[in-house]
């Protein structure tokens, strides 16, 4: 099983109900899919995938919402994860003029 495919696993069988160990995992699915329009590398989602893989199996809490290559908030500071919409948002902006128009 790739990467991609556990992400999208996790999104399709465990969703957004799976409690808060697994929900890095969810997200990662929604990030390979935008990952072609924002210009992630595929590789390193692949190694988040994988970090956060290791971790859920582990029993460790996540690093993905600690202190990631994304920065975002930990889940215990109790706000909202903004990480993924602002640095989409850039991204998607800057594809979206990057497009030739139709």
């Amino acid at each position: 099983m790739t990467p991609r495919q556990l992400a999208a696993w996790a999104r399709g069988f465990v969703a957004y109900d799976g409690g808060p160990e697994t929900l890095p995992l969810v997200t990662l699915d929604g990030i390979y899919d935008d990952a072609e329009f924002t210009g992630l590398a595929l590789d390193q989602v692949d190694e988040w995938t994988i970090e956060e893989a290791r971790v859920l199996v582990a029993g460790a809490p996540s690093r993905f919402f600690g202190d990631s290559p994304l920065e975002s908030r930990t889940l215990t500071q109790g706000r909202p994860r903004r990480w993924r919409r602002s640095l989409l948002a850039g991204r998607w902006r800057l594809a979206a003029r990057r497009r030739p128009s139709p």
